[in-house]
């Protein structure tokens, strides 16, 4: 498994490393989805974000993914 340690304070927050909050877009005040399944915690932003990568979508479309893997998809 790789990732970032980071340690739990007593209100049960831990503090997202600066490189993924940027991956993703999230920013100060937004909201997050956070879910658990068979164990593993998963903090996913609300706003758009591509379904393939996980990358940030500039607009809020019906479509999940970002230009680089919609151009992707259409080569294929």
């Amino acid at each position: 498994m790789s990732g970032i340690e980071r340690s739990v304070d007593d209100l049960g927050r831990i503090v997202l490393p600066i490189k993924y909050r940027k991956r993703l877009g999230i920013c100060s005040n937004d909201k997050v989805i956070v879910d658990v399944d068979r164990g593993v915690i998963t903090i996913s932003p609300m706003k758009g974000v591509c379904a393939l990568c996980g990358e940030a979508i500039q607009s809020e479309s019906r479509v999940r993914l970002c230009r680089a893997c919609i151009d992707k998809v259409k080569k294929s």
